[in-house]
């Protein structure tokens, strides 16, 4: 059995799940965490790897739990002390089981991400402006109640497992959200996404340079649209009017390319 410590939060554990998603052995994992609320769904996100034999949690300051054992940095990049026979697989073939399963073309929208505290969401009325303007359906995902009442989609929020969630999203034409969890497996399976990010050294450790950067259709910086959202409707809308273009490209894309395989 290989014992290998481990750091970080939700998005943090998906990506060791595709670098462990080509190892053979069984594995014990000492991981490292300052938030003890998520253990429950970190425990869940290491369900990916039926190898992954025991989770012991704890928490150090220098992310390292028993420095007996090597320590596997939770960025898509290979840093230096990683151990050199796990590589990033940017497009694990993982399987989701789902209570839900649509089958027309669609839009996932995550409204909010994050930690109550971060206040990392999407106001209500560019959500309604893209379920407005969208041809293609929008399905609304998270667990943040104040966005439960939006109608004219299908609101899964509150409504889904992880794992579903995660179907969804493997499933859908394209992602709208926070860079995370969600966006990290929309990513990870050639999903286009338009995403907010908090920090650019996010995108420099986990999506620029590699496989990913290819799917990152529109970015914006989240202090850029802080800024945006906390002054006039005005901006606020013309950030709406960002995110339709983008949606609008996209679903003419599409509808083209499904005209020209349905033509004889």
């Amino acid at each position: 059995m290989r014992i290998i410590n481990t750091t970080g939060t939700l998005g943090d554990s998906y990506i060791y799940c595709c670098k462990f998603s080509t190892v053979k052995e069984n594995i014990k994992l000492l991981h490292s965490t300052s938030h003890p609320e998520w253990h429950s769904i970190i425990r869940e996100i290491f369900l990916l790897i039926p190898n992954i034999s025991e989770i012991k949690f704890c928490w150090s300051k220098d992310r390292i739990c028993d420095k007996k054992y090597p320590f596997l940095m939770h960025f898509t990049k290979r840093c230096p002390g990683d151990p050199e026979d796990i590589e990033m697989n940017f497009f694990p073939n993982f399987q989701f089981n789902s209570n839900y399963h649509f089958d027309f073309p669609y839009i996932v929208l995550q409204p909010k991400s994050g930690r109550e505290e971060q206040k990392k969401e999407i106001p209500i009325k560019v959500i309604e402006n893209i379920i407005k303007t969208s041809k293609y359906k929008v399905i609304l995902i998270g667990t943040s109640k104040k966005f439960e009442g939006l109608k004219n989609c299908i609101n899964l929020i509150n409504k889904t497992t992880l794992f579903d969630t995660f179907s969804i999203i493997q499933n859908s034409k394209y992602f709208i959200g926070f860079f995370g969890l969600m966006s990290m497996v929309a990513l990870s399976n050639k999903i286009n996404c338009n995403f907010i990010y908090q920090r650019e050294d996010e995108l420099e450790n986990r999506v620029y340079g590699t496989p990913w950067e290819r799917y990152c259709k529109n970015i914006i910086i989240k202090e850029d649209y802080r800024k945006q959202i906390s002054t006039s409707y005005k901006i606020r809308a013309k950030l709406a009017s960002i995110l339709n273009k983008f949606l609008e490209e996209q679903i003419m894309f599409h509808i083209r390319r499904v005209r020209d395989q349905l033509t004889p």
